[in-house]
C-alpha cells in the first residue's frame, strides 16, 4: 500500500464517517420525543451521505493516481486501485456512523445486514467512479499546432 492509497482511505473513512453522522444527528432531532420511530430514517439519509461523500472523494482520488500518466487503460488501473482503498475507507465510515447511531438511539432499528448491504454499495460505486475518473484524466498530451 503506498501513501496515496493511505492518505484516501483516512480521507474517505474521516469525510463519510462525520457526515454521515451529521445527517443523523440532523434526522434524530427533528422530533424532540420518540427518536426511535426516526432510527432507520436517519440510518438511511446517513447512508446516502454516505454514497454522496465517498463518490466525490473516489473522483478526486482517481484523478490524482492517474494524474501522471498518459495512457487512459493505466489510468484506469491506477484510479480502479486508489478507489478500492476509498471504498473500504466509505465502508468503515458507514460502519462507524452506524455504532454512533447505534449508541444515540439503543432501541432503534439499525439492522446489521443493511448496514453491509450499504456498505458494499459504497465500496462499488467507489470503485467506479474512482475508474472511470482515472481513464478520464490520462490522456496523452496534445499535438502542438503550428
Amino acid at each position: 500500500m503506498n501513501r496515496l492509497h493511505l492518505q484516501y482511505l483516512l480521507v474517505s473513512f474521516c469525510a463519510t464517517a462525520l457526515l454521515a453522522i451529521g445527517v443523523q444527528i440532523f434526522i434524530l432531532n427533528l422530533l424532540t420525543k420518540n427518536n426511535e420511530a426516526l432510527a432507520g430514517a436517519a440510518l438511511s439519509a446517513g447512508w446516502w451521505m454516505n454514497l454522496a461523500t465517498a463518490g466525490v472523494v473516489a473522483i478526486l482520488a482517481g484523478r490524482k493516481a492517474a494524474a501522471n500518466f498518459i495512457d487512459p487503460r493505466i489510468g484506469k488501473v491506477a484510479g480502479t486501485a486508489v478507489g478500492v482503498w476509498v471504498g473500504v475507507g466509505a465502508v468503515f465510515g458507514e460502519v462507524a456512523a452506524a455504532l454512533a447511531l447505534r449508541a444515540a438511539v439503543p432501541r432503534g432499528d439499525t439492522r446489521p445486514g443493511l448496514i453491509l448491504v450499504f456498505g458494499l454499495i459504497s465500496l462499488i460505486v467507489s470503485i467506479i467512479a474512482a475508474s472511470i475518473a482515472g481513464r478520464e484524466t490520462a490522456h496523452p498530451p496534445e499535438a502542438e499546432e503550428e
